[in-house]
This record gives structure tokens, C-alpha cells and sequence, in this order.
């Protein structure tokens, strides 16, 4: 993994509550699902997204007991690690990862110390007229 990928897994982290082990639910609450890539391309949903989200990272941390997730769970950075090392094996580009980090972690917008404000995004209008961000 590069090091541009493992400093911004380490930013998402750093942002949720400032705890070195946040609880689960803090960890879901900031991330915003609907601006994943596969949301916006209407791929999936945010909820759904959150769900699988959620069920792995439980899964890591031994937080779901018998179908049900413990959001109280405290997640290490060594779990948070472990999943987006994975998902950055999916991700060909560090430019892509990169952006869609930004994407769904827009508290990290405040450590990037980057041009692109924290509420900034854009929308598309497909000719239809159908708006997506």
C-alpha cells in the first residue's frame, strides 16, 4: 500500500471522535455513504452501503453476535486499517482512492489542508435531466 493510501486511512481514522479505539457507531455516523461512487452512479444504496460496511468491520472487530452488530463495539485502527488496506486492493488509481476517501469522509477536508472546501461537490445532469452528485 502507499503511503499517500495509509496516511489517508490514518487521516478517515483520526477524524471520527479522536479516540484511539472509537466505538463502532462512531465510526458509521462519519461516513457519508451516499457520496460513495457506486451510490452516486445508483449501483447501490447508502443504506445498503453502510450494511456491508458495517457487517465487515463487525466482523473484524468481533462485534456481531448472532446476526446482530454491536455498534458500542470499539474499533482499533488495526480493524479500520484492515478493511480499506482491502478495499484499496480493488482501487487501481491512488488518485481514485483518494477521491472517494474525501468523498465519504468530509470531516477529512479539515486535515487536508487542500483547496476543495468541506461542502463542496458536484452534480451532474444527465440529459434526461436526472441530477446525481
Amino acid at each position: 500500500m502507499s503511503e499517500r493510501r495509509l496516511s489517508l486511512i490514518q487521516r478517515a481514522f483520526a477524524t471520527v471522535d479522536g479516540s484511539d479505539r472509537p466505538p463502532l457507531g462512531a465510526v458509521l455516523a462519519a461516513i457519508e455513504f451516499e457520496r460513495s461512487d457506486r451510490v452516486v452512479a445508483q449501483q447501490t444504496t447508502s443504506a445498503a452501503s453502510r450494511s456491508l460496511f458495517a457487517a465487515a468491520l463487525a466482523a473484524l472487530i468481533g462485534a456481531a453476535v448472532g446476526g446482530e452488530i454491536d455498534e458500542r463495539a470499539p474499533v482499533p485502527f488495526r480493524a479500520f486499517h484492515e478493511y480499506f488496506a482491502g478495499v484499496s486492493y480493488s482501487i487501481a488509481s491512488d488518485d481514485v482512492f483518494d477521491r472517494e476517501m474525501h468523498a465519504m469522509w468530509p470531516t477529512m477536508h479539515a486535515y487536508r489542508g487542500a483547496s476543495m472546501p468541506p461542502n463542496f461537490c458536484i452534480r451532474v445532469t444527465h440529459r434526461d435531466g436526472t441530477q446525481v452528485r
